[in-house]
């Protein structure tokens, strides 16, 4: 397969190039900086950083639509991004 056919299989984009695109418009920062997680506690306007994030925001953004598209359970989602069902979670709840 493609990597234009499995980028449509799993997101319904029907192309990398397009999904690069959609990715590159919300400009999330190379690893999510400029994201602001909805859980995340201001004290003073700093927020706390915590550990630093397993996968990239393109990583991130790509398990996401994965999850919507294909409603695969983190268990699976955990195996196919090889990072821990917790990771998944809080990407997935974000």
């Amino acid at each position: 397969m493609s990597g234009d056919k499995l980028c449509k299989h799993y997101t319904t984009l029907p192309a990398v190039d397009i999904l690069k695109a959609v990715f590159f418009s919300l400009n999330s920062g190379h690893m999510g900086e400029n994201i602001i997680l909805y859980n995340n506690q201001n004290v003073k306007g700093v927020s706390a950083a915590g550990r630093p994030r397993t996968l990239s925001a393109f990583e991130s953004f790509l398990l996401t639509l994965v999850r919507l598209r294909r409603s695969y359970d983190i268990e699976h989602l955990s195996y196919l991004f090889e990072i821990s069902e917790g990771s998944v979670t809080n990407v997935v709840t974000t």
